[in-house]
């Protein structure tokens, strides 16, 4: 197994793992590895884990004050996705790119991620076994998890503030781009065709935060439906038509 730190030249790679070689998820993946590249003088940390030359596994790390979560605050570390590849997994892979990355973050009071109990990924017992404990930030469905390197003030979660569009004739979809995760980009344009075949009876907007003070304002990989946010990570065809049609219903609009 050879674990490599993401640089310039291998920068690409970081989301090799990420979702299937083909179509959209290459573009999306280049897109957001060169989005990587403009960070790694400014603090971001990533890691590869390769066999036979293939990447099999993946993790980074962002600095609060720069990264993609809903955190303000400064001298943590945002610890977004690590990722195995299925077939890798209970081999210890994970276990090697967590220690790395934990090794390379005492220079900050701690690292910060958001787990889930129920789903396989970012399962919060796997991060429990590494140190890291409950913090009393609560963004259901996610425990907030810190790994404690020195003490410092927590930084604090921040709910998106825009307001959103009101539309009384059609359902209205705002999409704010995942600004970190192909898979999510690309599930993200899928629904979006999903809803256009509503026609007008639902209205998509699509919001691309680029920066810091957008991305504390809209969020990142937020899906907005008549201001609800409906969806944990991707959901299937059917739910996301489940959704707009039971919105379609309270507003009375037929359905088309």
């Amino acid at each position: 197994m050879d674990i490599q730190k993401i640089t310039e030249e291998n920068v690409r790679q970081i989301y090799s793992p990420c979702g299937p070689d083909f179509g959209n998820y290459i573009e999306e993946k280049t897109y957001l590895s060169e989005l990587i590249k403009g960070k790694l003088n400014s603090g971001w940390k990533g890691f590869i884990a390769k066999e036979n030359e293939k990447v099999v596994g993946r993790i980074e790390i962002q600095p609060v004050e720069i990264s993609t979560s809903p955190l303000t605050g400064s001298n943590h570390y945002y610890l977004p996705c690590i990722w195995v590849l299925p077939e890798y997994q209970k081999r210890g892979i994970g276990k090697i790119l967590l220690e790395r990355m934990l090794n390379e973050s005492k220079d900050r009071a701690g690292v910060i991620t958001f787990a889930m109990k129920e789903m396989g990924w970012m399962h919060e017992s796997f991060f429990k076994k590494f140190g890291f404990e409950e913090t009393d930030l609560k963004l259901s469905p996610f425990s907030v998890l810190l790994k404690k390197n020195f003490n410092l003030d927590l930084p604090q979660l921040v709910r998106p503030s825009f307001e959103h569009e009101k539309n009384e004739n059609a359902v209205v979809i705002e999409i704010v781009e995942d600004m970190m995760c192909p898979y999510f980009r690309v599930w993200q344009n899928e629904l979006m065709k999903i809803a256009q075949e509503y026609g007008n009876k639902v209205q998509v907007i699509k919001i691309k935060p680029k920066t810091r003070e957008e991305i504390l304002k809209y969020g990142s990989g937020n899906i907005f439906v008549d201001g609800a946010e409906p969806f944990v990570g991707p959901a299937e065809p059917d739910e996301i038509k489940s959704v707009i049609e039971e919105k379609l219903k309270d507003k009375k609009i037929k359905l088309p």
